[in-house]
Parts: structure tokens; sequence; C-alpha cells
């Protein structure tokens, strides 16, 4: 019977762990949070918006003085990309910093995705 259990009780923990790795609770737009300084790298209220950003806020083709009303200032701009700080993952030995990138054409927004470079 304790074989039995230890075998449970290290599945539950492989599960949960998988689940925890790189994982995202999605969770409503929040301006003034995301709006708050960020640092590369970090842990942020923003990895929990993300996704809801992506999806439910930008659209392409927006203009990009909406998208910097909405979502704040870059973090940082590269060529025609903006990059705002998202979270940091341990998802590979040395982890993921996460972020999200905005490719822009004319002034307009052209895609958004999140990245992660590890």
């Amino acid at each position: 019977m304790p074989r039995i259990a230890l075998l449970l009780l290290s599945c539950a923990a492989a599960v949960g762990f998988a689940a925890g790795c790189g994982g995202r609770a999605a969770a409503g737009f929040d301006e003034a949070q995301w709006k708050l300084p960020v640092r590369y790298c970090t842990h942020s209220a923003r990895a929990q918006m993300v996704d809801n950003v992506v999806h439910e806020q930008l659209e392409t083709g927006m203009k990009m003085d909406r998208v910097q009303a909405l979502l704040g200032p870059p973090d940082e701009v590269a060529g025609h990309s903006w990059l705002y700080h998202v979270d940091f993952e341990h998802t590979t030995l040395f982890g993921d910093c996460v972020s999200l990138e905005l490719k822009l054409r004319d002034g307009r927004l052209r895609h958004a995705a999140v990245v992660r470079d590890g």
C-alpha cells in the first residue's frame, strides 16, 4: 500500500509541476497594472494578462498611438518592433525571459506575439 501511495503522490506532483511550467493563468486586462514598470526577465502581473492583450485588446491594423495609449510606452524599441517585458518562466534549465513583441508597419500594428528567449 505505501508504494501505491508514493506512486500516486509522485504522479500528482509531476502533473502539477508540468501544469505550472510555462503556464500562465489567464486574467482580464488591467491597464493600470500593465503600465507599472517591469524589469527585463522578472515576474510581473503582465504574465497573467498577456494572452488577453494579444487576443482581446490588440487588433492588426491598430494605430500605434492607440496601442501606446492602451499599454503605455514600450520597454524596448528595436527597429520596427516594440517589446514589453512580461515574465520569467522556469521552463528550461536556465529559464526563459518572456516578452510581448509588437511588429509595426507604417505606424500600425502588423503582428503581436508572446516571445521567449532563453
